[in-house]
């Protein structure tokens, strides 16, 4: 079976990365369209995978060492808000504008972006709504820890599904301060929490549900070309029918000069 031509990259674009790289960045959770490439042409080469890897793990090292630090200065210091009367939290809706890390449905994001992405996402939502973060919608209905849901989209997508599965109350609203940071990007694929297997099913959903639109519109093409074809059969059927030949075709749609009458 002939396999589909694959996409050419765009003139000036650095060669793609091989597949080892390709998978090597996945596992390590690093954005390759964030790595500079030092191979041929500026491509992504293993070693430079590995380079942004390591420099993550610094980075996020660092943040730990000045997280514990502002942990241990918390604890030692008293609270000026202890004499303070509570106010109830107030809920947050996702904004909905957000892109990127904190778009409220990423992967729809992301297939829209895609070359010919807004046709094959027409062509998914005609079969079936598109599938959400969670089961429940783009949040959960509850988290473990009885953190507010709104408050996860202040977080990376991402990291939702760890923070929701979290029963600790007091890491949860932790991570969510410090994943809500201008690091928290960096600092969330620190900590790994990429790897949850709430994403993975986000992500396989999403996958077949592309797929069905993929089917469903090679499906439609298909029928519109037999309509076309029915028809056109149909009308040179037809022309047959009556004795419709090259001699008169011409005449046949020609207007003619009316006589001296002024009639046809």
């Amino acid at each position: 079976m002939a396999q589909p031509p694959t996409e050419k990259p765009k003139q000036g674009d650095p060669p793609e990365p091989s597949p080892s790289t390709r998978q090597l960045a996945k596992s390590l959770t690093i954005n390759l369209a964030r790595v500079q490439g030092t191979g041929s042409g500026g491509m992504v080469t293993r070693q430079d995978v590995l380079n942004a890897h390591a420099a993550m793990v610094a980075r996020g090292r660092e943040f730990a060492r000045r997280r514990e630090a502002r942990r241990q200065s918390a604890t030692s210091a008293p609270s000026p808000s202890a004499a303070r009367p509570k106010t109830p939290p107030q809920r947050r809706t996702a904004p909905a504008a957000a892109t990127g890390v904190y778009a409220a449905n990423p992967l729809i994001v992301q297939a829209r972006a895609e070359p010919g992405g807004k046709r094959r996402v027409a062509a998914a939502e005609g079969q079936a709504p598109a599938p959400t973060l969670f089961l429940s919608g783009d949040l959960p209905a509850f988290t473990a820890s009885g953190v507010d849901p709104d408050e996860l989209t202040k977080v990376p997508w991402y990291a939702r599904h760890h923070l929701a599965s979290l029963s600790d109350k007091a890491a949860v609203e932790q991570l969510v301060r410090d994943y809500s940071g201008p690091d928290g990007d960096v600092m969330a694929q620190t900590d790994g929490v990429a790897g949850h297997r709430g994403n993975h099913d986000y992500a396989d959903r999403m996958r077949e549900w592309l797929d069905r639109g993929d089917v469903a519109a090679a499906q439609a093409s298909q029928d519109r070309l037999w309509r076309q074809t029915k028809a056109a059969r149909q009308q040179a059927q037809a022309t047959r029918e009556q004795g419709f030949t090259t001699e008169n075709f011409d005449g046949l749609f020609s207007v003619q000069a009316p006589d001296a009458k002024g009639s046809l």
